[in-house]
């Protein structure tokens, strides 16, 4: 096992650490997307260059906004990191934002650029005279989508620009990023009112150091599987923050009907999972079968994990289960951890774990 080299502090970005992750592993494998197989590090770096070209020739530099609508797919992926490149500031919207959630959403941040799957070129299109700010729309096809080869139509004033007809020669990158640099924006559910902006600067990929919180060891944890809507979120964005740092695969998968959770994680080797606690008591109301635990699942992070099914859950899915808590802000913080052996206690995500440079700073 390669270990990431150690970057200082005040490096420890996205950009930063991948480039070390490219150096030490290059063809380890980084992330699986449902219909396009795997990228290694190394293959997942040049795309996400390549990106930096493309964004550049449809109008984005570094600080602009641009918003990408995409289900979870390496274009997605490649987006967010190319933009970060870039020094852009990503801003990921929710695929079921609809009327006008989905146009508060592009409104507030003034983005002018969006990248987005053609299956979402009908809503924007209903929302444009709302759109305030929006001047373009980079739109694709999902390899096996039903939109291929389909040229949407209808827009007035927002241009549509096909991502095959822009160059993918990477653009010259900016400096370094400052760990205070603004990097993404998410928003919050809203459900006290419109959804919250919330600034994620470039530090975020600091929280990946303290991965180890969950179990999630390098030789350990080598997939993981989001069981969770089809919709983006930083749990994604935070999940492959982690596999950069420890060097894992990762499965991003859209929607996984419950009926279908285990076969994927058998599918793909999973040895870890992040899921919503009413998600698992979807799977586990589903009829028990003598062979449920033969799976290679160790890990699983659920916010919450539900005290009535907690321990069953465990017995029958061979699984340890680690309660997480989260919100946009810091996603699923690996600030705490439960000890591996000890018992699992509801509502209660583990012990402080403090590294050495926050206890000198406290």
């Amino acid at each position: 096992m390669t270990a990431l080299p150690e970057l200082e502090l005040h490096r420890w970005t996205l950009p930063r650490a991948l480039d070390a992750r490219v150096v030490a592993t290059p063809d380890r494998p980084f992330v699986t997307t449902e219909g396009e197989g795997t990228q290694s590090f190394a293959e997942c770096r040049a795309a996400a260059l390549a990106m930096t070209g493309t964004l550049r020739a449809a109008g984005v530099g570094g600080g602009d906004f641009v918003a990408v609508m995409a289900p979870n797919c390496r274009t997605a992926i490649h987006a967010w990191m190319g933009a970060n490149l870039l020094g852009a500031v990503d801003v990921m919207i929710n695929t079921g934002y609809r009327g006008s959630p989905l146009e508060h959403a592009l409104n507030l941040v003034q983005a002018r650029v969006l990248l987005a799957e053609a299956r979402f070129l009908g809503v924007l299109r209903e929302a444009e005279s709302r759109l305030e700010y929006l001047k373009r729309i980079v739109w694709f096809c999902l390899p096996d989508g039903e939109e291929e080869g389909r040229v949407p139509a209808g827009f007035s004033r927002i241009e549509l620009v096909p991502l095959a007809s822009l160059p993918s020669t990477p653009a010259e990158l900016r400096d370094e990023p400052a760990i205070s640099s603004l990097a993404s924006v998410i928003y919050t559910s809203g459900t006290s009112g419109p959804a919250k902006g919330r600034d994620d600067p470039a530090c975020a990929g600091l929280r990946a150091r303290t991965a180890d919180g969950a179990g999630l060891a390098p030789h350990r944890a080598r997939h993981a599987v989001r069981f969770s809507p089809d919709v983006p979120h930083r749990g994604q964005v935070h999940l492959a923050l982690r596999r950069a740092a420890l060097g894992r695969a990762g499965c991003a998968r859209p929607a996984v009907p419950r009926q279908c959770w285990l076969a994927r994680i058998r599918e793909s080797g999973a040895t870890a999972t992040l899921a919503h606690g009413a998600m698992l008591e979807m799977v586990h109301a589903l009829p028990a079968a003598p062979d449920d635990a033969d799976n290679p699942l160790e890990r699983l992070m659920a916010s919450p994990f539900p005290r009535r099914i907690a321990a069953d859950f465990e017995r029958r899915f061979g699984v340890r289960g680690v309660e997480v808590w989260g919100m946009t802000e810091i996603n699923n913080p690996m600030l705490v951890s439960a000890r591996r052996g000890a018992p699992h206690r509801h509502l209660r995500q583990g012990e402080p774990r403090l590294g050495r440079r926050a206890h000198r700073r406290s």
